[in-house]
């Protein structure tokens, strides 16, 4: 992947807390050494910069600008900038070291097949559509760029390092290397020759369209084997970029879809207004087209029966199982020692704070001050909070906050009570690095508690100051959401009872928000909060549409007060995903991406787009966005618990059953005793779905017919469709209006199992009408076998794939 230069480091020299490990090589932009930190014993890659930009004060600066930029992009596509850093006259950058290939590398074996290009590709765009939300342009976008790790994630390498060397030489125009400059002024080259685009070789200004064109090429080049502009000399492909149209792709590849021959052309367009407004739309697209490709496994006819499959994998299965529950528990303990640098210097969790005062009708003030310091924070640009719902775990208990820092990830730590009295309040709080448990700072507050929007305000600004060396520049925690009090106190009251675990407790919000927005009818998040609540019931069962109406006059008072508000976006996305609106996919996810595009960091919305994508089949993206919610909510239990259903969902049982049975609360869902079946360990499966809940609550009738629709399936396989049918008539008297369609499946399952195809297909139609559109899950699941040969169930997936 290098070319090697006469190395100046060797094997055991530091460069401030870096040891070198060893060599990695060198690329147009400095020479590249494995090497470790010694203060967090992770392994890093270290790039020491050329002498040319280590000596130019001037360029240094900016290439460290550029660099923090880039560092706190934070996005799984691109490889992540931790450190730069400078020791004995030499400037160096830290960042994560990838286990993998590079795109080039992967190149010499030919051309990628359709799938797999779409796959690198889409995630290319994504992380470029990451870097353009902030303003970033990558300028040198090309294979040697792209790493690919081992499981198929994509990495772009060397953001941040564009505008460092000066004007191209000949030499280096004769010889293709980089030509990155000093910064995009007119009349400059920049980039690299054959990836460049017409604007950068003509030595206009650039925008993001820029990398866009840079992308085509490299599909391009992917998909045929052929770099579309190169020529025998860089002054010929320069001319060949700016004057000459490559080969349309679908003559040089005949096998590449329609599709991505649009998309392909739209990137290369000469005019940068011919190509995508934004490139998130280009990601999208090539997302959607990969997931819509055929995969390269064999096709289900050809796979064995299902009876044979049962036998040869269980023995297997349940050495696979071992294996991979030892590798999941392996990897989170050597994750460990590490952890509490992931989030960089850059990173932060806010504990609940403790109510001092004793009283417990003030427990919802005290996390109230909580939530109001997360909410003001998360809107500090490169600072990343995590999120309510894993700082509240702690709530009650005696931590450790290295202990905490190590399973939030993140590098400090606030920890603070609050003391309420008549009409004055008393907060204590402290700011703890967690990695080596010192206090940054300590400060006690004493107000009338006129003034808590100003101590919120001194408080975020406090914690703000003491991090500014680490975040760069900073925003304010916004103005005050409301100025009444009273509003507001209502406000926190609410949203106490809404955050409950107790599905029945949410409804207590409802009368405290109509409250807030009755005394501050300008109260936005109020507005929103409340839409929240009434969506809730508005899902549950809305016969006469009643909850739907007061749910959606409140979002859109709450968006005609902030258009800009994330929560109201989540709340409408929410609302519309229900059976009585029918389940418009598309129209939840535009209102989701909405909450993302204004603020990226919400990790409910990420998690709420996830859960659509969930249902209607396209995983690998449903799994992108639990992860990204993880980030900042590592114990949301919502997330964690769907990324072992995905697993199933994606015939991946062993790692499905491994995931289960990694979280407690989790071993005795439904779906386990599925997984189970799935590995042929029918005697295991039937005894865990009898088995009595670990944690005996009194069960909705969601569960009921979940478990009711898993026993039938149990046993429709063990031949007894008697016993299959009082199953269903079990989970039929406890359907949920709302909710039913998993049992649905459960049922279209057990009937297909009886051989019964008509019932079977009967179930499946409902599974998809009322919002499980699963078209990968109808396609691939083996116990749906017994119908594949039926032409009713290959027009049903037409049909389905045609909406997908």
């Amino acid at each position: 992947m290098y070319s090697l230069p006469n190395l100046t480091l060797t094997a055991g020299a530091r460069l401030g807390p870096y040891e070198i490990v060893s060599t990695l090589g060198a690329g147009g932009m400095g020479e590249v050494y494995r090497a470790r930190d010694t203060r967090l014993g992770r392994e890093v890659a270290i790039k020491v910069l050329p002498e040319a930009v280590a000596l130019d004060p001037a360029r240094l600066r900016r290439f460290e600008q550029e660099a923090r930029s880039a560092s706190a992009l934070n996005h799984p596509n691109i490889v992540t900038i931790y450190d730069v850093g400078r020791e004995g006259g030499i400037s160096y950058i830290a960042m994560e070291r990838i286990e993998g290939a590079s795109l080039r590398e992967r190149l010499a074996g030919g051309p990628l097949p359709v799938r797999s290009a779409l796959d690198v590709g889409s995630q290319i765009a994504s992380g470029l559509a990451k870097a353009h939300a902030v303003g970033l342009v990558h300028r040198d976008l090309k294979p040697e760029n792209v790493m690919i790790t081992s499981d198929g994630l994509v990495k772009i390498l060397d953001f941040g390092l564009a505008k460092l060397s000066a004007a191209p030489s000949a030499a280096e125009l004769a010889s293709h290397l980089p030509t990155e400059t000093r910064a995009t002024e007119p009349g400059v080259i920049l980039g690299t020759v054959g990836y460049m685009s017409p604007e950068q070789a003509g030595g206009l200004s650039l925008d993001f369209r820029s990398d866009q064109f840079s992308l085509g090429v490299i599909l391009y080049e992917i998909t045929t084997g052929v770099r579309p502009f190169q020529r025998s000399t860089a002054v010929e492909t320069l001319a060949a970029i700016l004057q000459t149209d490559p080969p349309p792709l679908g003559a040089v590849n005949p096998g590449t879809p329609e599709a991505l021959r649009t998309i392909v052309h739209r990137c290369l367009s000469k005019e940068p207004d011919g190509r995508y407004a934004s490139t998130r739309d280009l990601a999208r697209d090539l997302f959607e087209l990969r997931d819509r490709a055929p995969s390269s496994e064999a096709p289900a006819a050809a796979r064995a029966p299902v009876s044979h499959r049962r036998g040869v994998a269980l023995a297997a299965g349940a050495l696979l199982l071992v294996l991979a529950a030892a590798g999941i528990w392996i990897a989170r303990r050597q994750q460990r020692p590490a952890a509490a640098a992931a989030g960089g210097q850059r990173s932060i969790a806010i504990l609940p704070f403790q109510n001092f005062g004793g009283r417990p009708e003030d427990e919802y003030f005290s996390d109230g001050m909580t939530e109001s310091l997360i909410t003001d924070l998360a809107k500090v640009k490169g600072l990343l909070v995590i999120a309510r719902n894993s700082v509240f775990t702690y709530k009650n208990h005696n931590v450790d906050v290295r202990r905490v820092g190590e399973d939030l990830h993140v590098r400090y730590v606030l920890e603070g009570s609050v003391q309420r009295a008549g009409g004055s309040v008393r907060v204590n709080a402290q700011l703890i690095d967690a990695t080596s448990g010192y206090h940054v700072w300590a400060e006690k507050y004493d107000r009338p508690l006129k003034d808590l929007f100003a101590l919120q305000d001194d408080l975020s600004a406090r914690i703000v100051q003491s991090l500014q060396a680490a975040i760069g520049g900073a925003a304010g925690p916004g103005p005050a959401p409301t100025s009444n009090l009273d509003a507001y106190d209502a406000f926190l009251r609410g949203r106490y009872y809404f955050n409950q675990f107790d599905w029945a407790r949410k409804d207590e919000s409802i009368p405290l928000l109509e409250k807030a927005v009755a005394l501050d009818p300008g109260f936005a998040q109020a507005h929103a909060a409340l839409a929240s609540s009434y969506a809730k019931k508005a899902f549950e069962g809305d016969s006469d549409g009643s909850w739907r109406s007061k749910s959606t006059a409140e979002i859109e008072k709450a968006l005609a007060l902030d258009p800009n508000l994330p929560q109201a976006y989540v709340a409408r996305g929410g609302l519309a995903w229900t059976l009585d609106n029918g389940f418009p996919h598309e129209q939840s996810a535009a209102d989701f991406h909405r909450a993302i595009d204004l603020n990226p960091g919400y990790d409910r919305a990420h998690a709420a787009l996830a859960g659509l994508y969930y249902h209607v089949g396209l995983f690998e993206r449903a799994l992108a966005e639990y992860r990204i919610a993880l980030r900042t909510d590592p114990h949301d239990l919502d997330s964690l618990y769907r990324i072992p259903r995905i697993h199933l969902y994606q015939q991946k049982f062993t790692e499905a059953l491994a995931e289960f049975d990694a979280n407690l609360r989790f071993r005795d869902d439904f779906l386990v005793p599925i997984v189970l079946a799935h590995l042929s360990r029918w005697a295991e499966a039937l005894a865990r779905a009898r088995a009595p809940a670990t944690n005996p609550t009194h069960p909705t009738d969601v569960d009921i017919s979940d478990q009711a629709s898993t026993m039938a399936i149990l046993a429709a396989h063990a031949g007894d469709a008697a016993a299959a049918e009082r199953e269903i008539a079990i989970a039929l008297r406890k359907q949920s209006r709302s909710h039913f369609h998993h049992a649905s499946y459960n049922i279209a399952t057990a009937y297909a199992l009886l051989a019964r195809k008509r019932e079977a297909l009967e179930w499946l139609e409902r599974t998809a009408q009322d919002g499980m559109p699963c078209y990968p899950l109808f396609e691939k699941d083996p116990f749906l076998d017994t119908l594949r040969g039926d032409p009713d169930f290959q027009a049903f997936l037409a049909r389905q794939r045609a909406q997908w």
